[in-house]
């Protein structure tokens, strides 16, 4: 039987499949060779920094069982799972896609792309998604365009998506838009199918090599790599007892069940013995009432005994079925301890010859060291001025050299706006797109990696009242008819301005409007009274606070913190993410 689940920015295949899986080492030394990356330097015309990048890797992740792809600023990534739960020798994997409009060019970005990718979905620290993140670089950049590896590795299901022309990263900036499949290996493990990242895969041999031939070897990277292996390796061992005690409880089970069936066979021939002697009995007797008698009683007896042999029948063939369980069990745990004693030697090895890089590096001389770290401070002030220079002058409304202009069409009572959204040229003065969509409700908005985020409303029936401004202007003043109460976020398309899709709760029309990462930040109302909410990009309520709040408030940012008023004015400290508070500041 063969399932596929199609998911959304992510694509989950469980199908049909036998392929065996062994490792060519021979061509490792002769074709590893150092890992030189191209990165562009010069100036960005959209500048992107490690909150963009959060942003892209934490919704890929959050949107990976939807059916689409991550549309960001001008950019455009994508995220497939394939998992066949059926074939079990090789590894399924998740795979990163860089279309032709993504606009990552350097291979510190794509690390911090994965590494924030990987915390959303495998729950790593933050310093274990870095190093994962350091080695999937590698080992895609060790294995480019290699069908020839990527097939012997891993499943079927993963295979339909690669391309030889796209698969791994390549070593240059300009090869990586539209070029670029990076698969992060996972694998289940045999006996629970606990689907995890697979941490002794990306340090396989030929990567470790590839890391080798760097001018500091990698050492940390890998002394970091390895203590996860470790922890796997651990982790499978546990697996493995747990299910050594199963059947070890489970054959106790049979035994007892086995010794049941004996006494009910025991007891079930001495019955059979009993109507034999009934019979012999019966046949004695003259007719009359009394053989007749006789004769009823043994054929209850003698279906009292079929049913009783059947009953044992049943029970002996389940006995039997447990024991082939118990025996197959058996084998998937004798695989399971083979394929762990086979990780152990690896990580041995890895670890002999991290000792004798570490011995080689230690030999060298304080002033090649005192350069090293010289080489090392320079590109880390370089990389900050770098960031430095790519924040410089942004303004949170231009995105692209594009303006993103909220233009006020209408304005009713109590802060009730009638807008629209341009986007306009801020050198030539003009405007190169109006959006379709004319009820947005709301005076803020926010950028946020599916689009645009603003308050909407469903306009009703009903007009203002005309009055004219010192400068001579009409504007509407007041507002006749029913007003309009259904506000809801809104998600804008960043190209086209269009409506992509709606939210259903009710948001309070003044509120400001918050994107942090994959969060959304705004105001609701509900009876009477005014509560922060933290909403996901796909407009589902993640967290409200207990305590109502200041319907006018300002919300402000701080670490993992977020500023409010509460009714009393005073400032509320709370969890960026439960909206709990976590203290009160009276000013």
């Amino acid at each position: 039987m063969k399932k596929i689940i199609f998911g959304v920015g992510m694509v989950f295949f469980l199908i049909d499949s036998d392929l065996a899986l062994d490792v060519d080492k021979e061509e490792l030394s002769k074709n590893a060779r150092r890992v030189e990356f191209v990165n562009y330097t010069g100036p960005y015309r959209s500048p992107q920094g490690m909150e963009d990048l959060r942003a892209i890797g934490e919704t890929l992740a959050l949107i990976r069982e939807t059916n689409k792809q991550i549309f960001y600023p001008d950019m455009r990534y994508s995220v497939i799972r394939a998992v066949d739960t059926v074939e079990t020798e090789k590894l399924d994997a998740d795979i990163v896609e860089l279309h032709r409009d993504s606009r990552i060019f350097h291979v510190k970005y794509i690390q911090a792309l994965l590494s924030f990718y990987l915390g959303k979905t495998f729950r790593y620290d933050p310093k274990e998604n870095d190093t994962i993140a350091w080695f999937i670089v590698y080992y895609n950049a060790t294995h480019r365009g290699d069908m020839g590896f990527f097939s012997s590795r891993y499943k079927g299901v993963v295979l339909r998506f690669l391309s030889s022309s796209k698969v791994g990263l390549a070593r240059r900036y300009t090869d990586w838009p539209g070029k670029t499949q990076i698969v992060i290996p996972l694998s289940q493990n045999p006996l629970n199918q606990a689907l995890r990242l697979d941490t002794l895969a990306l340090g396989d041999e030929k990567t470790i090599e590839t890391l080798r031939k760097e001018p500091d070897k990698g050492i940390e990277e890998r002394k970091e790599l390895l203590e996860m292996q470790k922890e796997q390796i651990a982790s499978d061992e546990k697996v493995i007892q747990q299910a050594k005690e199963e059947i070890s409880q489970e054959k106790k089970e049979i035994a007892k069940q086995k010794e049941e069936t004996t006494q009910k066979e025991t007891t079930l021939q001495q019955k059979e013995k009993e109507v034999a002697q009934k019979k012999q009995e019966e046949a004695t007797l003259p007719p009359g009432p009394e053989k007749e008698k006789a004769k009823q009683e043994i054929a209850q007896k003698e279906t009292a005994v079929a049913q009783e042999k059947k009953a044992l029948e049943q029970q002996k063939q389940e006995v039997a079925q447990k024991e082939a369980q118990v025996v197959t069990q058996e084998k998937k745990v004798a695989e399971a301890e083979k394929k762990l004693e086979q990780e152990k030697q690896q990580v041995a090895k890895q670890e002999e010859q991290l000792k004798q890089d570490e011995t080689e590096t230690s030999r060298t001389t304080p002033e090649a060291l005192a350069k090293k770290e010289q080489e090392l401070a320079q590109r880390e002030t370089n990389i900050i001025k770098q960031e430095e220079t790519l924040r410089e002058g942004f303004v949170p409304d231009i995105k692209g050299g594009k303006l993103y202009y909220l233009k006020i069409n209408g304005y009713y009572t109590d802060g009730h706006y009638s807008n629209e959204m341009l986007i306009i040229d801020p050198v030539k003065r003009s405007v190169l797109t109006s959006s379709p969509y004319k009820s947005i409700g709301g005076h803020k908005f926010d950028f946020s990696s599916e689009g645009i985020v603003v308050i909407g409303f469903e306009p009703l029936a009903g007009s203002g009242t005309k009055a004219t401004r010192s400068d001579g202007r009409d504007v509407l003043v007041g507002y006749e008819g029913p007003r309009p109460e259904n506000y809801v976020l809104v998600m804008l398309n960043e190209t086209n301005l269009g409506v992509r899709y709606k939210g259903s709760d009710t948001i309070f029309w003044r509120s400001f409007v918050e994107v942090r990462g994959e969060s959304i930040y705004v105001i609701i109302p509900e009876k009477d009274k005014y509560y922060l909410s933290r909403f996901d990009l796909l407009f589902k309520k993640q967290a409200q606070t207990k305590e109502p709040v200041d319907p006018n408030t300002f919300i402000s940012f701080f670490g993992d913190e977020v500023f409010v008023n509460s009714t009393t004015k005073e400032v509320l400290v709370l969890d960026k993410e439960s909206l709990e508070v976590k203290e009160r500041i009276k000013p």
